[in-house]
């Protein structure tokens, strides 16, 4: 939608100008386009970041009020993840910055953004197929070393009680929700990504496309 408009208004600026005069006002447009989808790429990379923080720092406190090892797990392995995901996300916002930059050709600079960020979401995504099992493995160990240990843990009060009154369907019920789980959290980070980097990516494209054209 944002390159049918970008057309249009290009159109309706460039019938009264002349060839070369159009060709600077075509040039200013995409690299004004660019500008933009790097800038809301780069924003989304922040958002992703700061909300991780809230979120490891909110899962901190409930399990140190609530003395919960199940939510200490949850809050270490968040953490770690953290660990890996700054670096990288400030990496790869360095390299975008830096060749967003660039006063250059802007085929080239199209070119090296469409790679930059396209590497970045295939990372992203095999970074996300790799981490959503163990993390569901790591949870269904300390799930069950938590049962079998008899530690006294708020948190998992409910679903002791559901496996005492249901061991059978309730053992069935659990399986089947984990597997949820794990579909849903596969199938949301694919949407999360394309929605936050994806379809900027698209329109990166879509804009090289134009200028070759």
């Amino acid at each position: 939608m944002e390159l049918d408009d970008m057309k249009k208004q290009l159109r309706d600026r460039l019938q009264s100008q002349g060839p070369e005069k159009s060709a600077t006002e075509l040039i200013r447009l995409f690299h004004k386009k660019t500008e933009t989808a790097v800038s809301k790429i780069l924003r989304n990379m922040l958002t992703e970041i700061a909300f991780g923080v809230v979120l490891v720092t909110g899962i901190s406190i409930a399990a140190w009020f609530y003395a919960s090892w199940a939510a200490r797990m949850m809050a270490l392995l968040l953490f770690l993840i953290m660990i890996v995901q700054v670096p990288a996300f400030y990496w790869q916002s360095r390299r975008l910055k830096n060749i967003a930059v660039t006063q250059g050709n802007l085929q080239e600079t199209l070119s090296s953004l469409i790679f930059i960020v396209g590497e970045f979401i295939r990372l992203y995504l095999k970074y996300a197929s790799w981490l959503i099992p163990f993390a569901a493995v790591l949870g269904g160990i300390v799930g069950f070393t938590i049962g079998k240990n008899e530690v006294d843990d708020p948190a998992m009060k409910p679903l002791d009680r559901f496996l005492d009154n249901y061991p059978f369907w309730g053992g069935i019920t659990i399986i089947v929700f984990a597997a949820l789980i794990i579909w849903g959290s596969y199938r949301y980070v694919r949407w999360a990504v394309w929605w936050s980097y994806g379809r900027y990516h698209q329109a990166l494209k879509s804009y090289l496309n134009e200028l070759e054209n």
